[in-house]
């Protein structure tokens, strides 16, 4: 074998092995497409796990009565994902064991969005809004509320009680019968509105 053929053999071994390691970092796009959806399908997956497993520890705190406890593992399975169930049981817990009522409304208003056919979500909205006394933002809620099911008696009760706080004593009394006419065994609409 001559120098020029050996040259030339280590110049071809050369380039086959240059070839080579291009052809390693071309990626075949069927199975990059693959490769990236299996990936967000397993991150995923692993998402929902740790959300419901945060969510049942701040469940079994809340039992403990270790509010802030509860309210850090809510905020912490938001981070993972935004359920409208975490934001409202973090709104309560705010609202009932913190006193932070303003928040409280955030989380639920941000709960509303990603579920706005919750009557609950804005019941719980205009009870808010009733103890800080701001009467209409409260009365929009409880409407709100009503427009979703027509046919909730702890609606027209809640209503009630608002337009009892209102001065609205006729209105009160109609929302009372109405909460009635749909459970006539709403004891309590029964004695609010027998104080009327």
């Amino acid at each position: 074998m001559t120098t020029l053929q050996i040259i030339l053999l280590a110049a071809s071994a050369y380039f086959a092995f240059e070839i080579y390691k291009h052809i390693q970092t071309l990626k075949d796009p069927e199975i990059e497409k693959n490769s990236k959806r299996d990936a967000k399908k397993l991150e995923k997956e692993k998402s929902f796990i740790d959300v419901d497993e945060l969510e049942q520890k701040a469940d079994r705190a809340y039992e403990e009565k270790n509010y802030k406890e509860a309210i850090h593992l809510l905020k912490e399975a938001l981070k993972v994902e935004k359920r409208s169930s975490l934001l409202a049981k973090l709104a309560y817990l705010l609202w009932k064991h913190e006193n932070d009522r303003y928040e409280a409304i955030a989380y639920y208003k941000e709960a509303i969005e990603l579920d706005k056919n919750n009557e609950f979500l804005y019941n719980a909205v205009a009870s808010i809004y009733r103890e800080n006394r701001e009467y209409l933002s409260a009365r929009r809620y409880l409407e709100e509320s009503l427009k979703i099911n027509p046919n909730n008696e702890i609606t027209y009760f809640n209503y009630a009680n608002l337009l009892v706080d209102m001065q609205n004593i006729d209105e009160a009394k109609n929302m009372y019968k109405k909460a009635l006419e749909i459970n006539s065994e709403f004891k309590e609409a029964k004695e609010e509105l027998e104080k009327l």
